[in-house]
């Protein structure tokens, strides 16, 4: 009976930690999308600003205009942000393979106690 309980704990351990590691990776891909959001409403504001001074009667405007360079890198910014996070998300789960593969199933752990 105790070969049960000690197997049972060592499930709930495994479980626990793949809990905690669908959370994280949850809120990792909670962030990814709130972040391309962002990038939505960069792209939005530089499109309405191309649009006011084309109504302004420009009919050209140089990458290198002060307010379309700052929002490019906003979104530089974003994309650089969101590869950091899809990395940490990946790197999540190598490290709960590598944790939970190292390990034996509690049957296999009873079996060498017999």
């Amino acid at each position: 009976m105790g070969n049960f309980w000690t197997g049972a704990r060592k499930t709930l351990k495994v479980l626990q930690g793949k809990t905690n590691t669908a959370i994280e990776s949850g809120k990792l891909h909670l962030e990814i999308n709130q972040l391309n959001g962002r990038i939505g409403s960069v792209y939005k504001e530089i499109g309405e600003y191309v649009n006011k001074k084309n109504e302004e009667g420009y009919r050209e405007l140089p990458l290198s205009d002060d307010f379309i360079s700052e929002k490019l890198n906003e979104v530089k910014y974003y994309k650089k942000k969101i590869e950091e996070l899809r990395l940490q998300n990946e790197d999540l789960f190598t490290h709960e393979k590598k944790s939970s593969s190292g390990t034996e199933s509690p049957n296999e752990e009873e079996a060498k106690a017999e």
